[in-house]
Parts: C-alpha cells; structure tokens; sequence
C-alpha cells in the first residue's frame, strides 16, 4: 500500500495557535524589558528576574505547547498511514487553517498588550518599597515601620538586601523560596532576626554611599533625656564623637574608624552565631606583623577546623541594623518628648509611658488598645482638668 504524502501547516489545532502566540507575545516583552533594562538608571533584581526568567519561560511554555501540538498532528496522521510533511506557508483554502491563524493573530494581540502592561506596571511594583515591607512581606511589619523612620528611608530595600551582581540576586532568590514556604507554613521567627550571616559585604553596599576615606574629625552629638518626675524635666548632654579615620592634618589613623580606611586587617573569630562572644581578635599590620588578642579565659580556635570561620572585621559587625534599629521604650519617648510628638506639659507622661510600653501584652491589637486606654484612664483619674 502506498503511503500518501499530505502537506499541513503547523496551525490545524488551537493549541499549536495558542502555542504561537505565546512565544511571539513573549518574545516581544522581552524586547521591550530589555530596552528598559538598558536604558534603566539603576540596576533593580526584580526587574532582571522578569526579563531574564519570568518572559523566557512564557516563551519556553509556548514553544512546548507548540511542540505538543505539532506531535499530535503528526502521531494521529502516522496512525491513518500518512507521511506527513509541515511547513509554514499560508493556506488559506483550508477552513480550519484559517480559524486557527486568526485565532493566533487574536490571542498573540490580546497577550502583547497584556504582558506589556502587565510586565512594567511589576517593575513599578516591585521596585516599591510598599511590596518588600507589605506586599509579599506582611511579617516584615515592624522592620518596615522602623525602615520608614531611618536615616535610609529614601533608600530602597533591593539596594542593601539584594544590590547588584548574579551571585548575590541567586542566593536572595533561593532564600525567597525559603522564606515563602515560611511564610505559608506560619513557621517563621516571631521576631525576625537579623541576617548577620546573610548581609552583603559592606563594600558592596555601605561603601556605596558612605566613603570610607572621608571617615575623619570629630562629631559633635546632643543627647537630651527626660526625668520620670511630675514635670518631665529635660536634662541634656553634649558628646563630641571620635569618628576618627584619617586625620586629615596629621595623616595618622585614629578614632573608631581608623581600620577602615589603612592597610591593616583585623579579623575575628565568634562562637556564636550572633557574633557576640569573640574570644580572638588579630591585626595584620602594613608590615607584616601580626597582634592577636584573645580571652585568656577561652580556649585557643582550632584553626584547622574546616567549618571555622575567621572573619574580616567591616561595617556590618558594628552597624548590623542602619535601618531597623528598634529603639527601647525609654529612648523612644525620650525622641518623642524631644521632637514635640509627645507633650511635655502631660504630668508624669514619660512615667506613665514607660509603665505602658514595658508591659506584656499577648497580641499588637490589644497592646494598642490597653495602652489607649491605660492612659486616658490615669489623666481621668488624676489630672481630670487635662
């Protein structure tokens, strides 16, 4: 029996259409993503994450399903004895051909204009400060309460958490997933902790903004406290701050910073995780000579442990919360007696503040309101003329 050749186009069935049109869609975004890439003043991860995952796999998606449609056509034919042969011209003397195309030519229109829009109204999104601290971040509450009153505010999360570079946007992205299943599981620390282990470099971020060069001089810092008697009384105290570093007249290195800006390295070595016990400090001076200190009271590192980490000393290890630093009850309202948020003039109300915010209470929502209530309660009581 002679096996008959039949010629079909690749669009006689709606999923190869659809197949098409996401891969022609797809290749279109990333285009436009590419361009706004480029041109981008700044370097954002979300945005590199869209344009060189997300819209590759749109068009992974629709070349499979391109691919499935195609194996359909051709398994059905070899089953009717037929020797298929495909090819992409324009037939348009076949009904069910044409149905298809315009069915491609619909839906490729409809998700260009949808992935487009879609595509940048989420770079938008997700370079938002918004989407970090209460989108997809809900359990960031309070670190996003106290990025908003840092020095950092106008400096988005990305830039410090994720910055720059392949390496670093790999492990943020591993770490998401993580932090998702987390996040679902209602399994993730009540309070967040702090990524020592996690934080970029410091040259790779603080140094961005901060020039360490420029570290030198003094800085002059007024700290003003408030007493818990009836009147508040303030008392202030003036501290003149050795930042030290370079000194500019002398050239020798002093002050806190001195480490920053010379030639010596001082490393480290913690037994907790935390990195609060460091029982083993060495400096390796410009000349080669090297000073160890360490606790007398502590047994030497075993410096041939693999899992031993010896660490450079930079930034992070004094500055490891620059933009979620939670204050204490009694700063707190020594910041807001200062600034005028608070009065002053309230008998007792730093007293009555600190009793407030020191206790316990079991959720957020009745902490604030047993605290409203604590305190019109003690001025009804006491100070009914207020």
């Amino acid at each position: 029996m002679t096996q008959r050749i039949a010629t079909r186009t690749h669009f006689r069935r709606p999923l190869a259409a659809i197949g098409g049109a996401l891969v022609v869609a797809g290749a279109v975004l990333f285009l436009v993503l590419t361009l706004i890439d480029l041109t981008a003043a700044t370097e954002n991860p979300y945005r590199s994450l869209a344009t060189f995952i997300i819209v590759p796999t749109v068009i992974l998606s629709g070349m499979i399903l391109f691919g499935i449609s195609v194996y359909l056509q051709y398994r059905r034919a070899r089953r009717r004895g037929e020797d298929v042969r495909f090819n992409f011209s324009f037939d348009t003397s076949d009904p069910k051909y044409v149905k298809n195309l315009w069915l491609f030519m619909g839906v490729s229109t409809v998700m260009i204009i949808a992935l487009v829009y879609v595509g940048t109204k989420a770079y938008e999104a997700t370079e938002s400060v918004g989407f970090c601290g209460e989108a997809c971040h809900e359990v960031m509450g309070p670190q996003n309460i106290t990025y908003q009153n840092s020095p950092h505010a106008r400096v988005d999360c990305v830039e410090c958490h994720i910055g720059p570079g392949a390496s670093f946007w790999v492990k943020a992205k591993f770490d998401g997933i993580r932090q998702l299943f987390a996040t679902a599981q209602n399994s993730y620390s009540r309070p967040i902790e702090t990524p020592v282990s996690d934080l970029r470099p410091a040259q790779e971020t603080c140094e961005g903004c901060h020039w360490p060069k420029q570290f030198y001089g003094d800085k002059l810092i007024t700290r003003t406290y408030y007493r818990t008697d009836e009147d508040n009384s303030p008392w202030t105290i003036k501290l003149m701050m050795k930042i030290g570093g370079g000194n500019p007249r002398t050239g020798q290195l002093e002050g806190i910073h001195w480490h920053m800006i010379g030639t010596d390295v001082v490393e480290y070595y913690a037994t907790d995780h935390k990195r609060e016990n460091i029982p083993w400090i060495r400096q390796i001076k410009a000349n080669g000579d090297t000073v160890i200190f360490k606790d007398p009271d502590q047994p030497m590192p075993d410096f041939t442990d693999p899992l031993m980490q010896i660490r450079r000393f930079d930034c992070m290890d004094c500055h490891n919360r620059p933009s979620h630093l939670f204050q204490a009850p009694a700063n707190a309202i020594n910041l807001a007696l200062s600034t005028r948020r608070m009065s002053p003039d309230l008998p007792y109300i730093r007293q009555i503040g600190l009793d407030l915010l020191n206790a316990d209470y079991p959720t957020r929502d009745s902490a604030m309101t047993a605290m409203t209530y604590g305190l019109v309660h003690y001025y009804k009581e006491n100070y009914p003329e207020i």
